[in-house]
């Protein structure tokens, strides 16, 4: 049982430190787009030329353009929840 729990201790290390070294990296560095299509695969993605997320990007395969268009329906799904509680709690109280 020990064993288990150390494979899972080391895992959760790993992930945590990844996840540390990302948000360093972009602390300190910030999002720099380096090519002009690279503003408009981002705004393709999160639907800000057409309306809708969507995955069909420039140059990336569908997959991953359709895996990065969920991520921001699912970022405008989780705002539109948050602001809905909020604002009927705020109309109901």
């Amino acid at each position: 049982m020990s064993i288990y729990k150390n494979k899972i201790i080391r895992h959760l290390l790993v992930i945590i430190s990844v996840i540390f070294l990302f948000v360093a990296i972009y602390l300190l560095m910030g999002i720099n787009y380096a090519v002009c299509d690279d503003t408009a695969m981002r705004n393709i993605a999160s639907g800000a030329q057409t309306g809708t997320p969507d995955g069909h990007l420039v140059y990336i395969m569908y997959p991953l353009g359709w895996f990065m268009a969920t991520l921001y329906k699912s970022i405008i799904i989780l705002i539109g929840m948050v602001l809905f509680l909020l604002f009927y709690k705020l109309f109901v109280l």
